[in-house]
């Protein structure tokens, strides 16, 4: 999570109940068009499922101000983060182990 954090070059920290429930951010070239962006959540933002989906397509649209294409990595067998993905207007590819590749264009 560190290595995330200090090698974007955008980042964002939410609190809820002055506990972190979730970090984000979004690596990459600031001229290479394609910014991989990630997210830590604790289960206490599962409380305020509209307001996290409300803030992430905030954060999203100002990644996409920057970067034209968005990509990262979900765990594949956690719907929920599947579900958040697509509910930002990410498509999940297909594919085997843990992880499966997204990207929002």
């Amino acid at each position: 999570m560190e290595l995330c954090y200090t090698r974007s070059v955008m980042r964002r920290t939410a609190f809820l109940d002055g506990e972190v429930a979730a970090m984000w951010g979004c690596r990459g070239v600031m001229l290479g068009g394609t910014g991989d962006a990630w997210l830590f959540a604790s289960e206490g933002i599962a409380r305020v499922p509209r307001l996290a989906l409300r803030m992430a397509l905030g954060e999203m649209a100002a990644f996409r101000a920057v970067f034209r294409r968005m990509t990262g990595v979900v765990f594949a067998s956690d719907p929920r983060a599947c579900r958040f993905i697509e509910r930002l207007g990410g498509t999940i590819q297909p594919g085997d182990g843990p992880f499966r590749l997204y990207e929002v264009a």
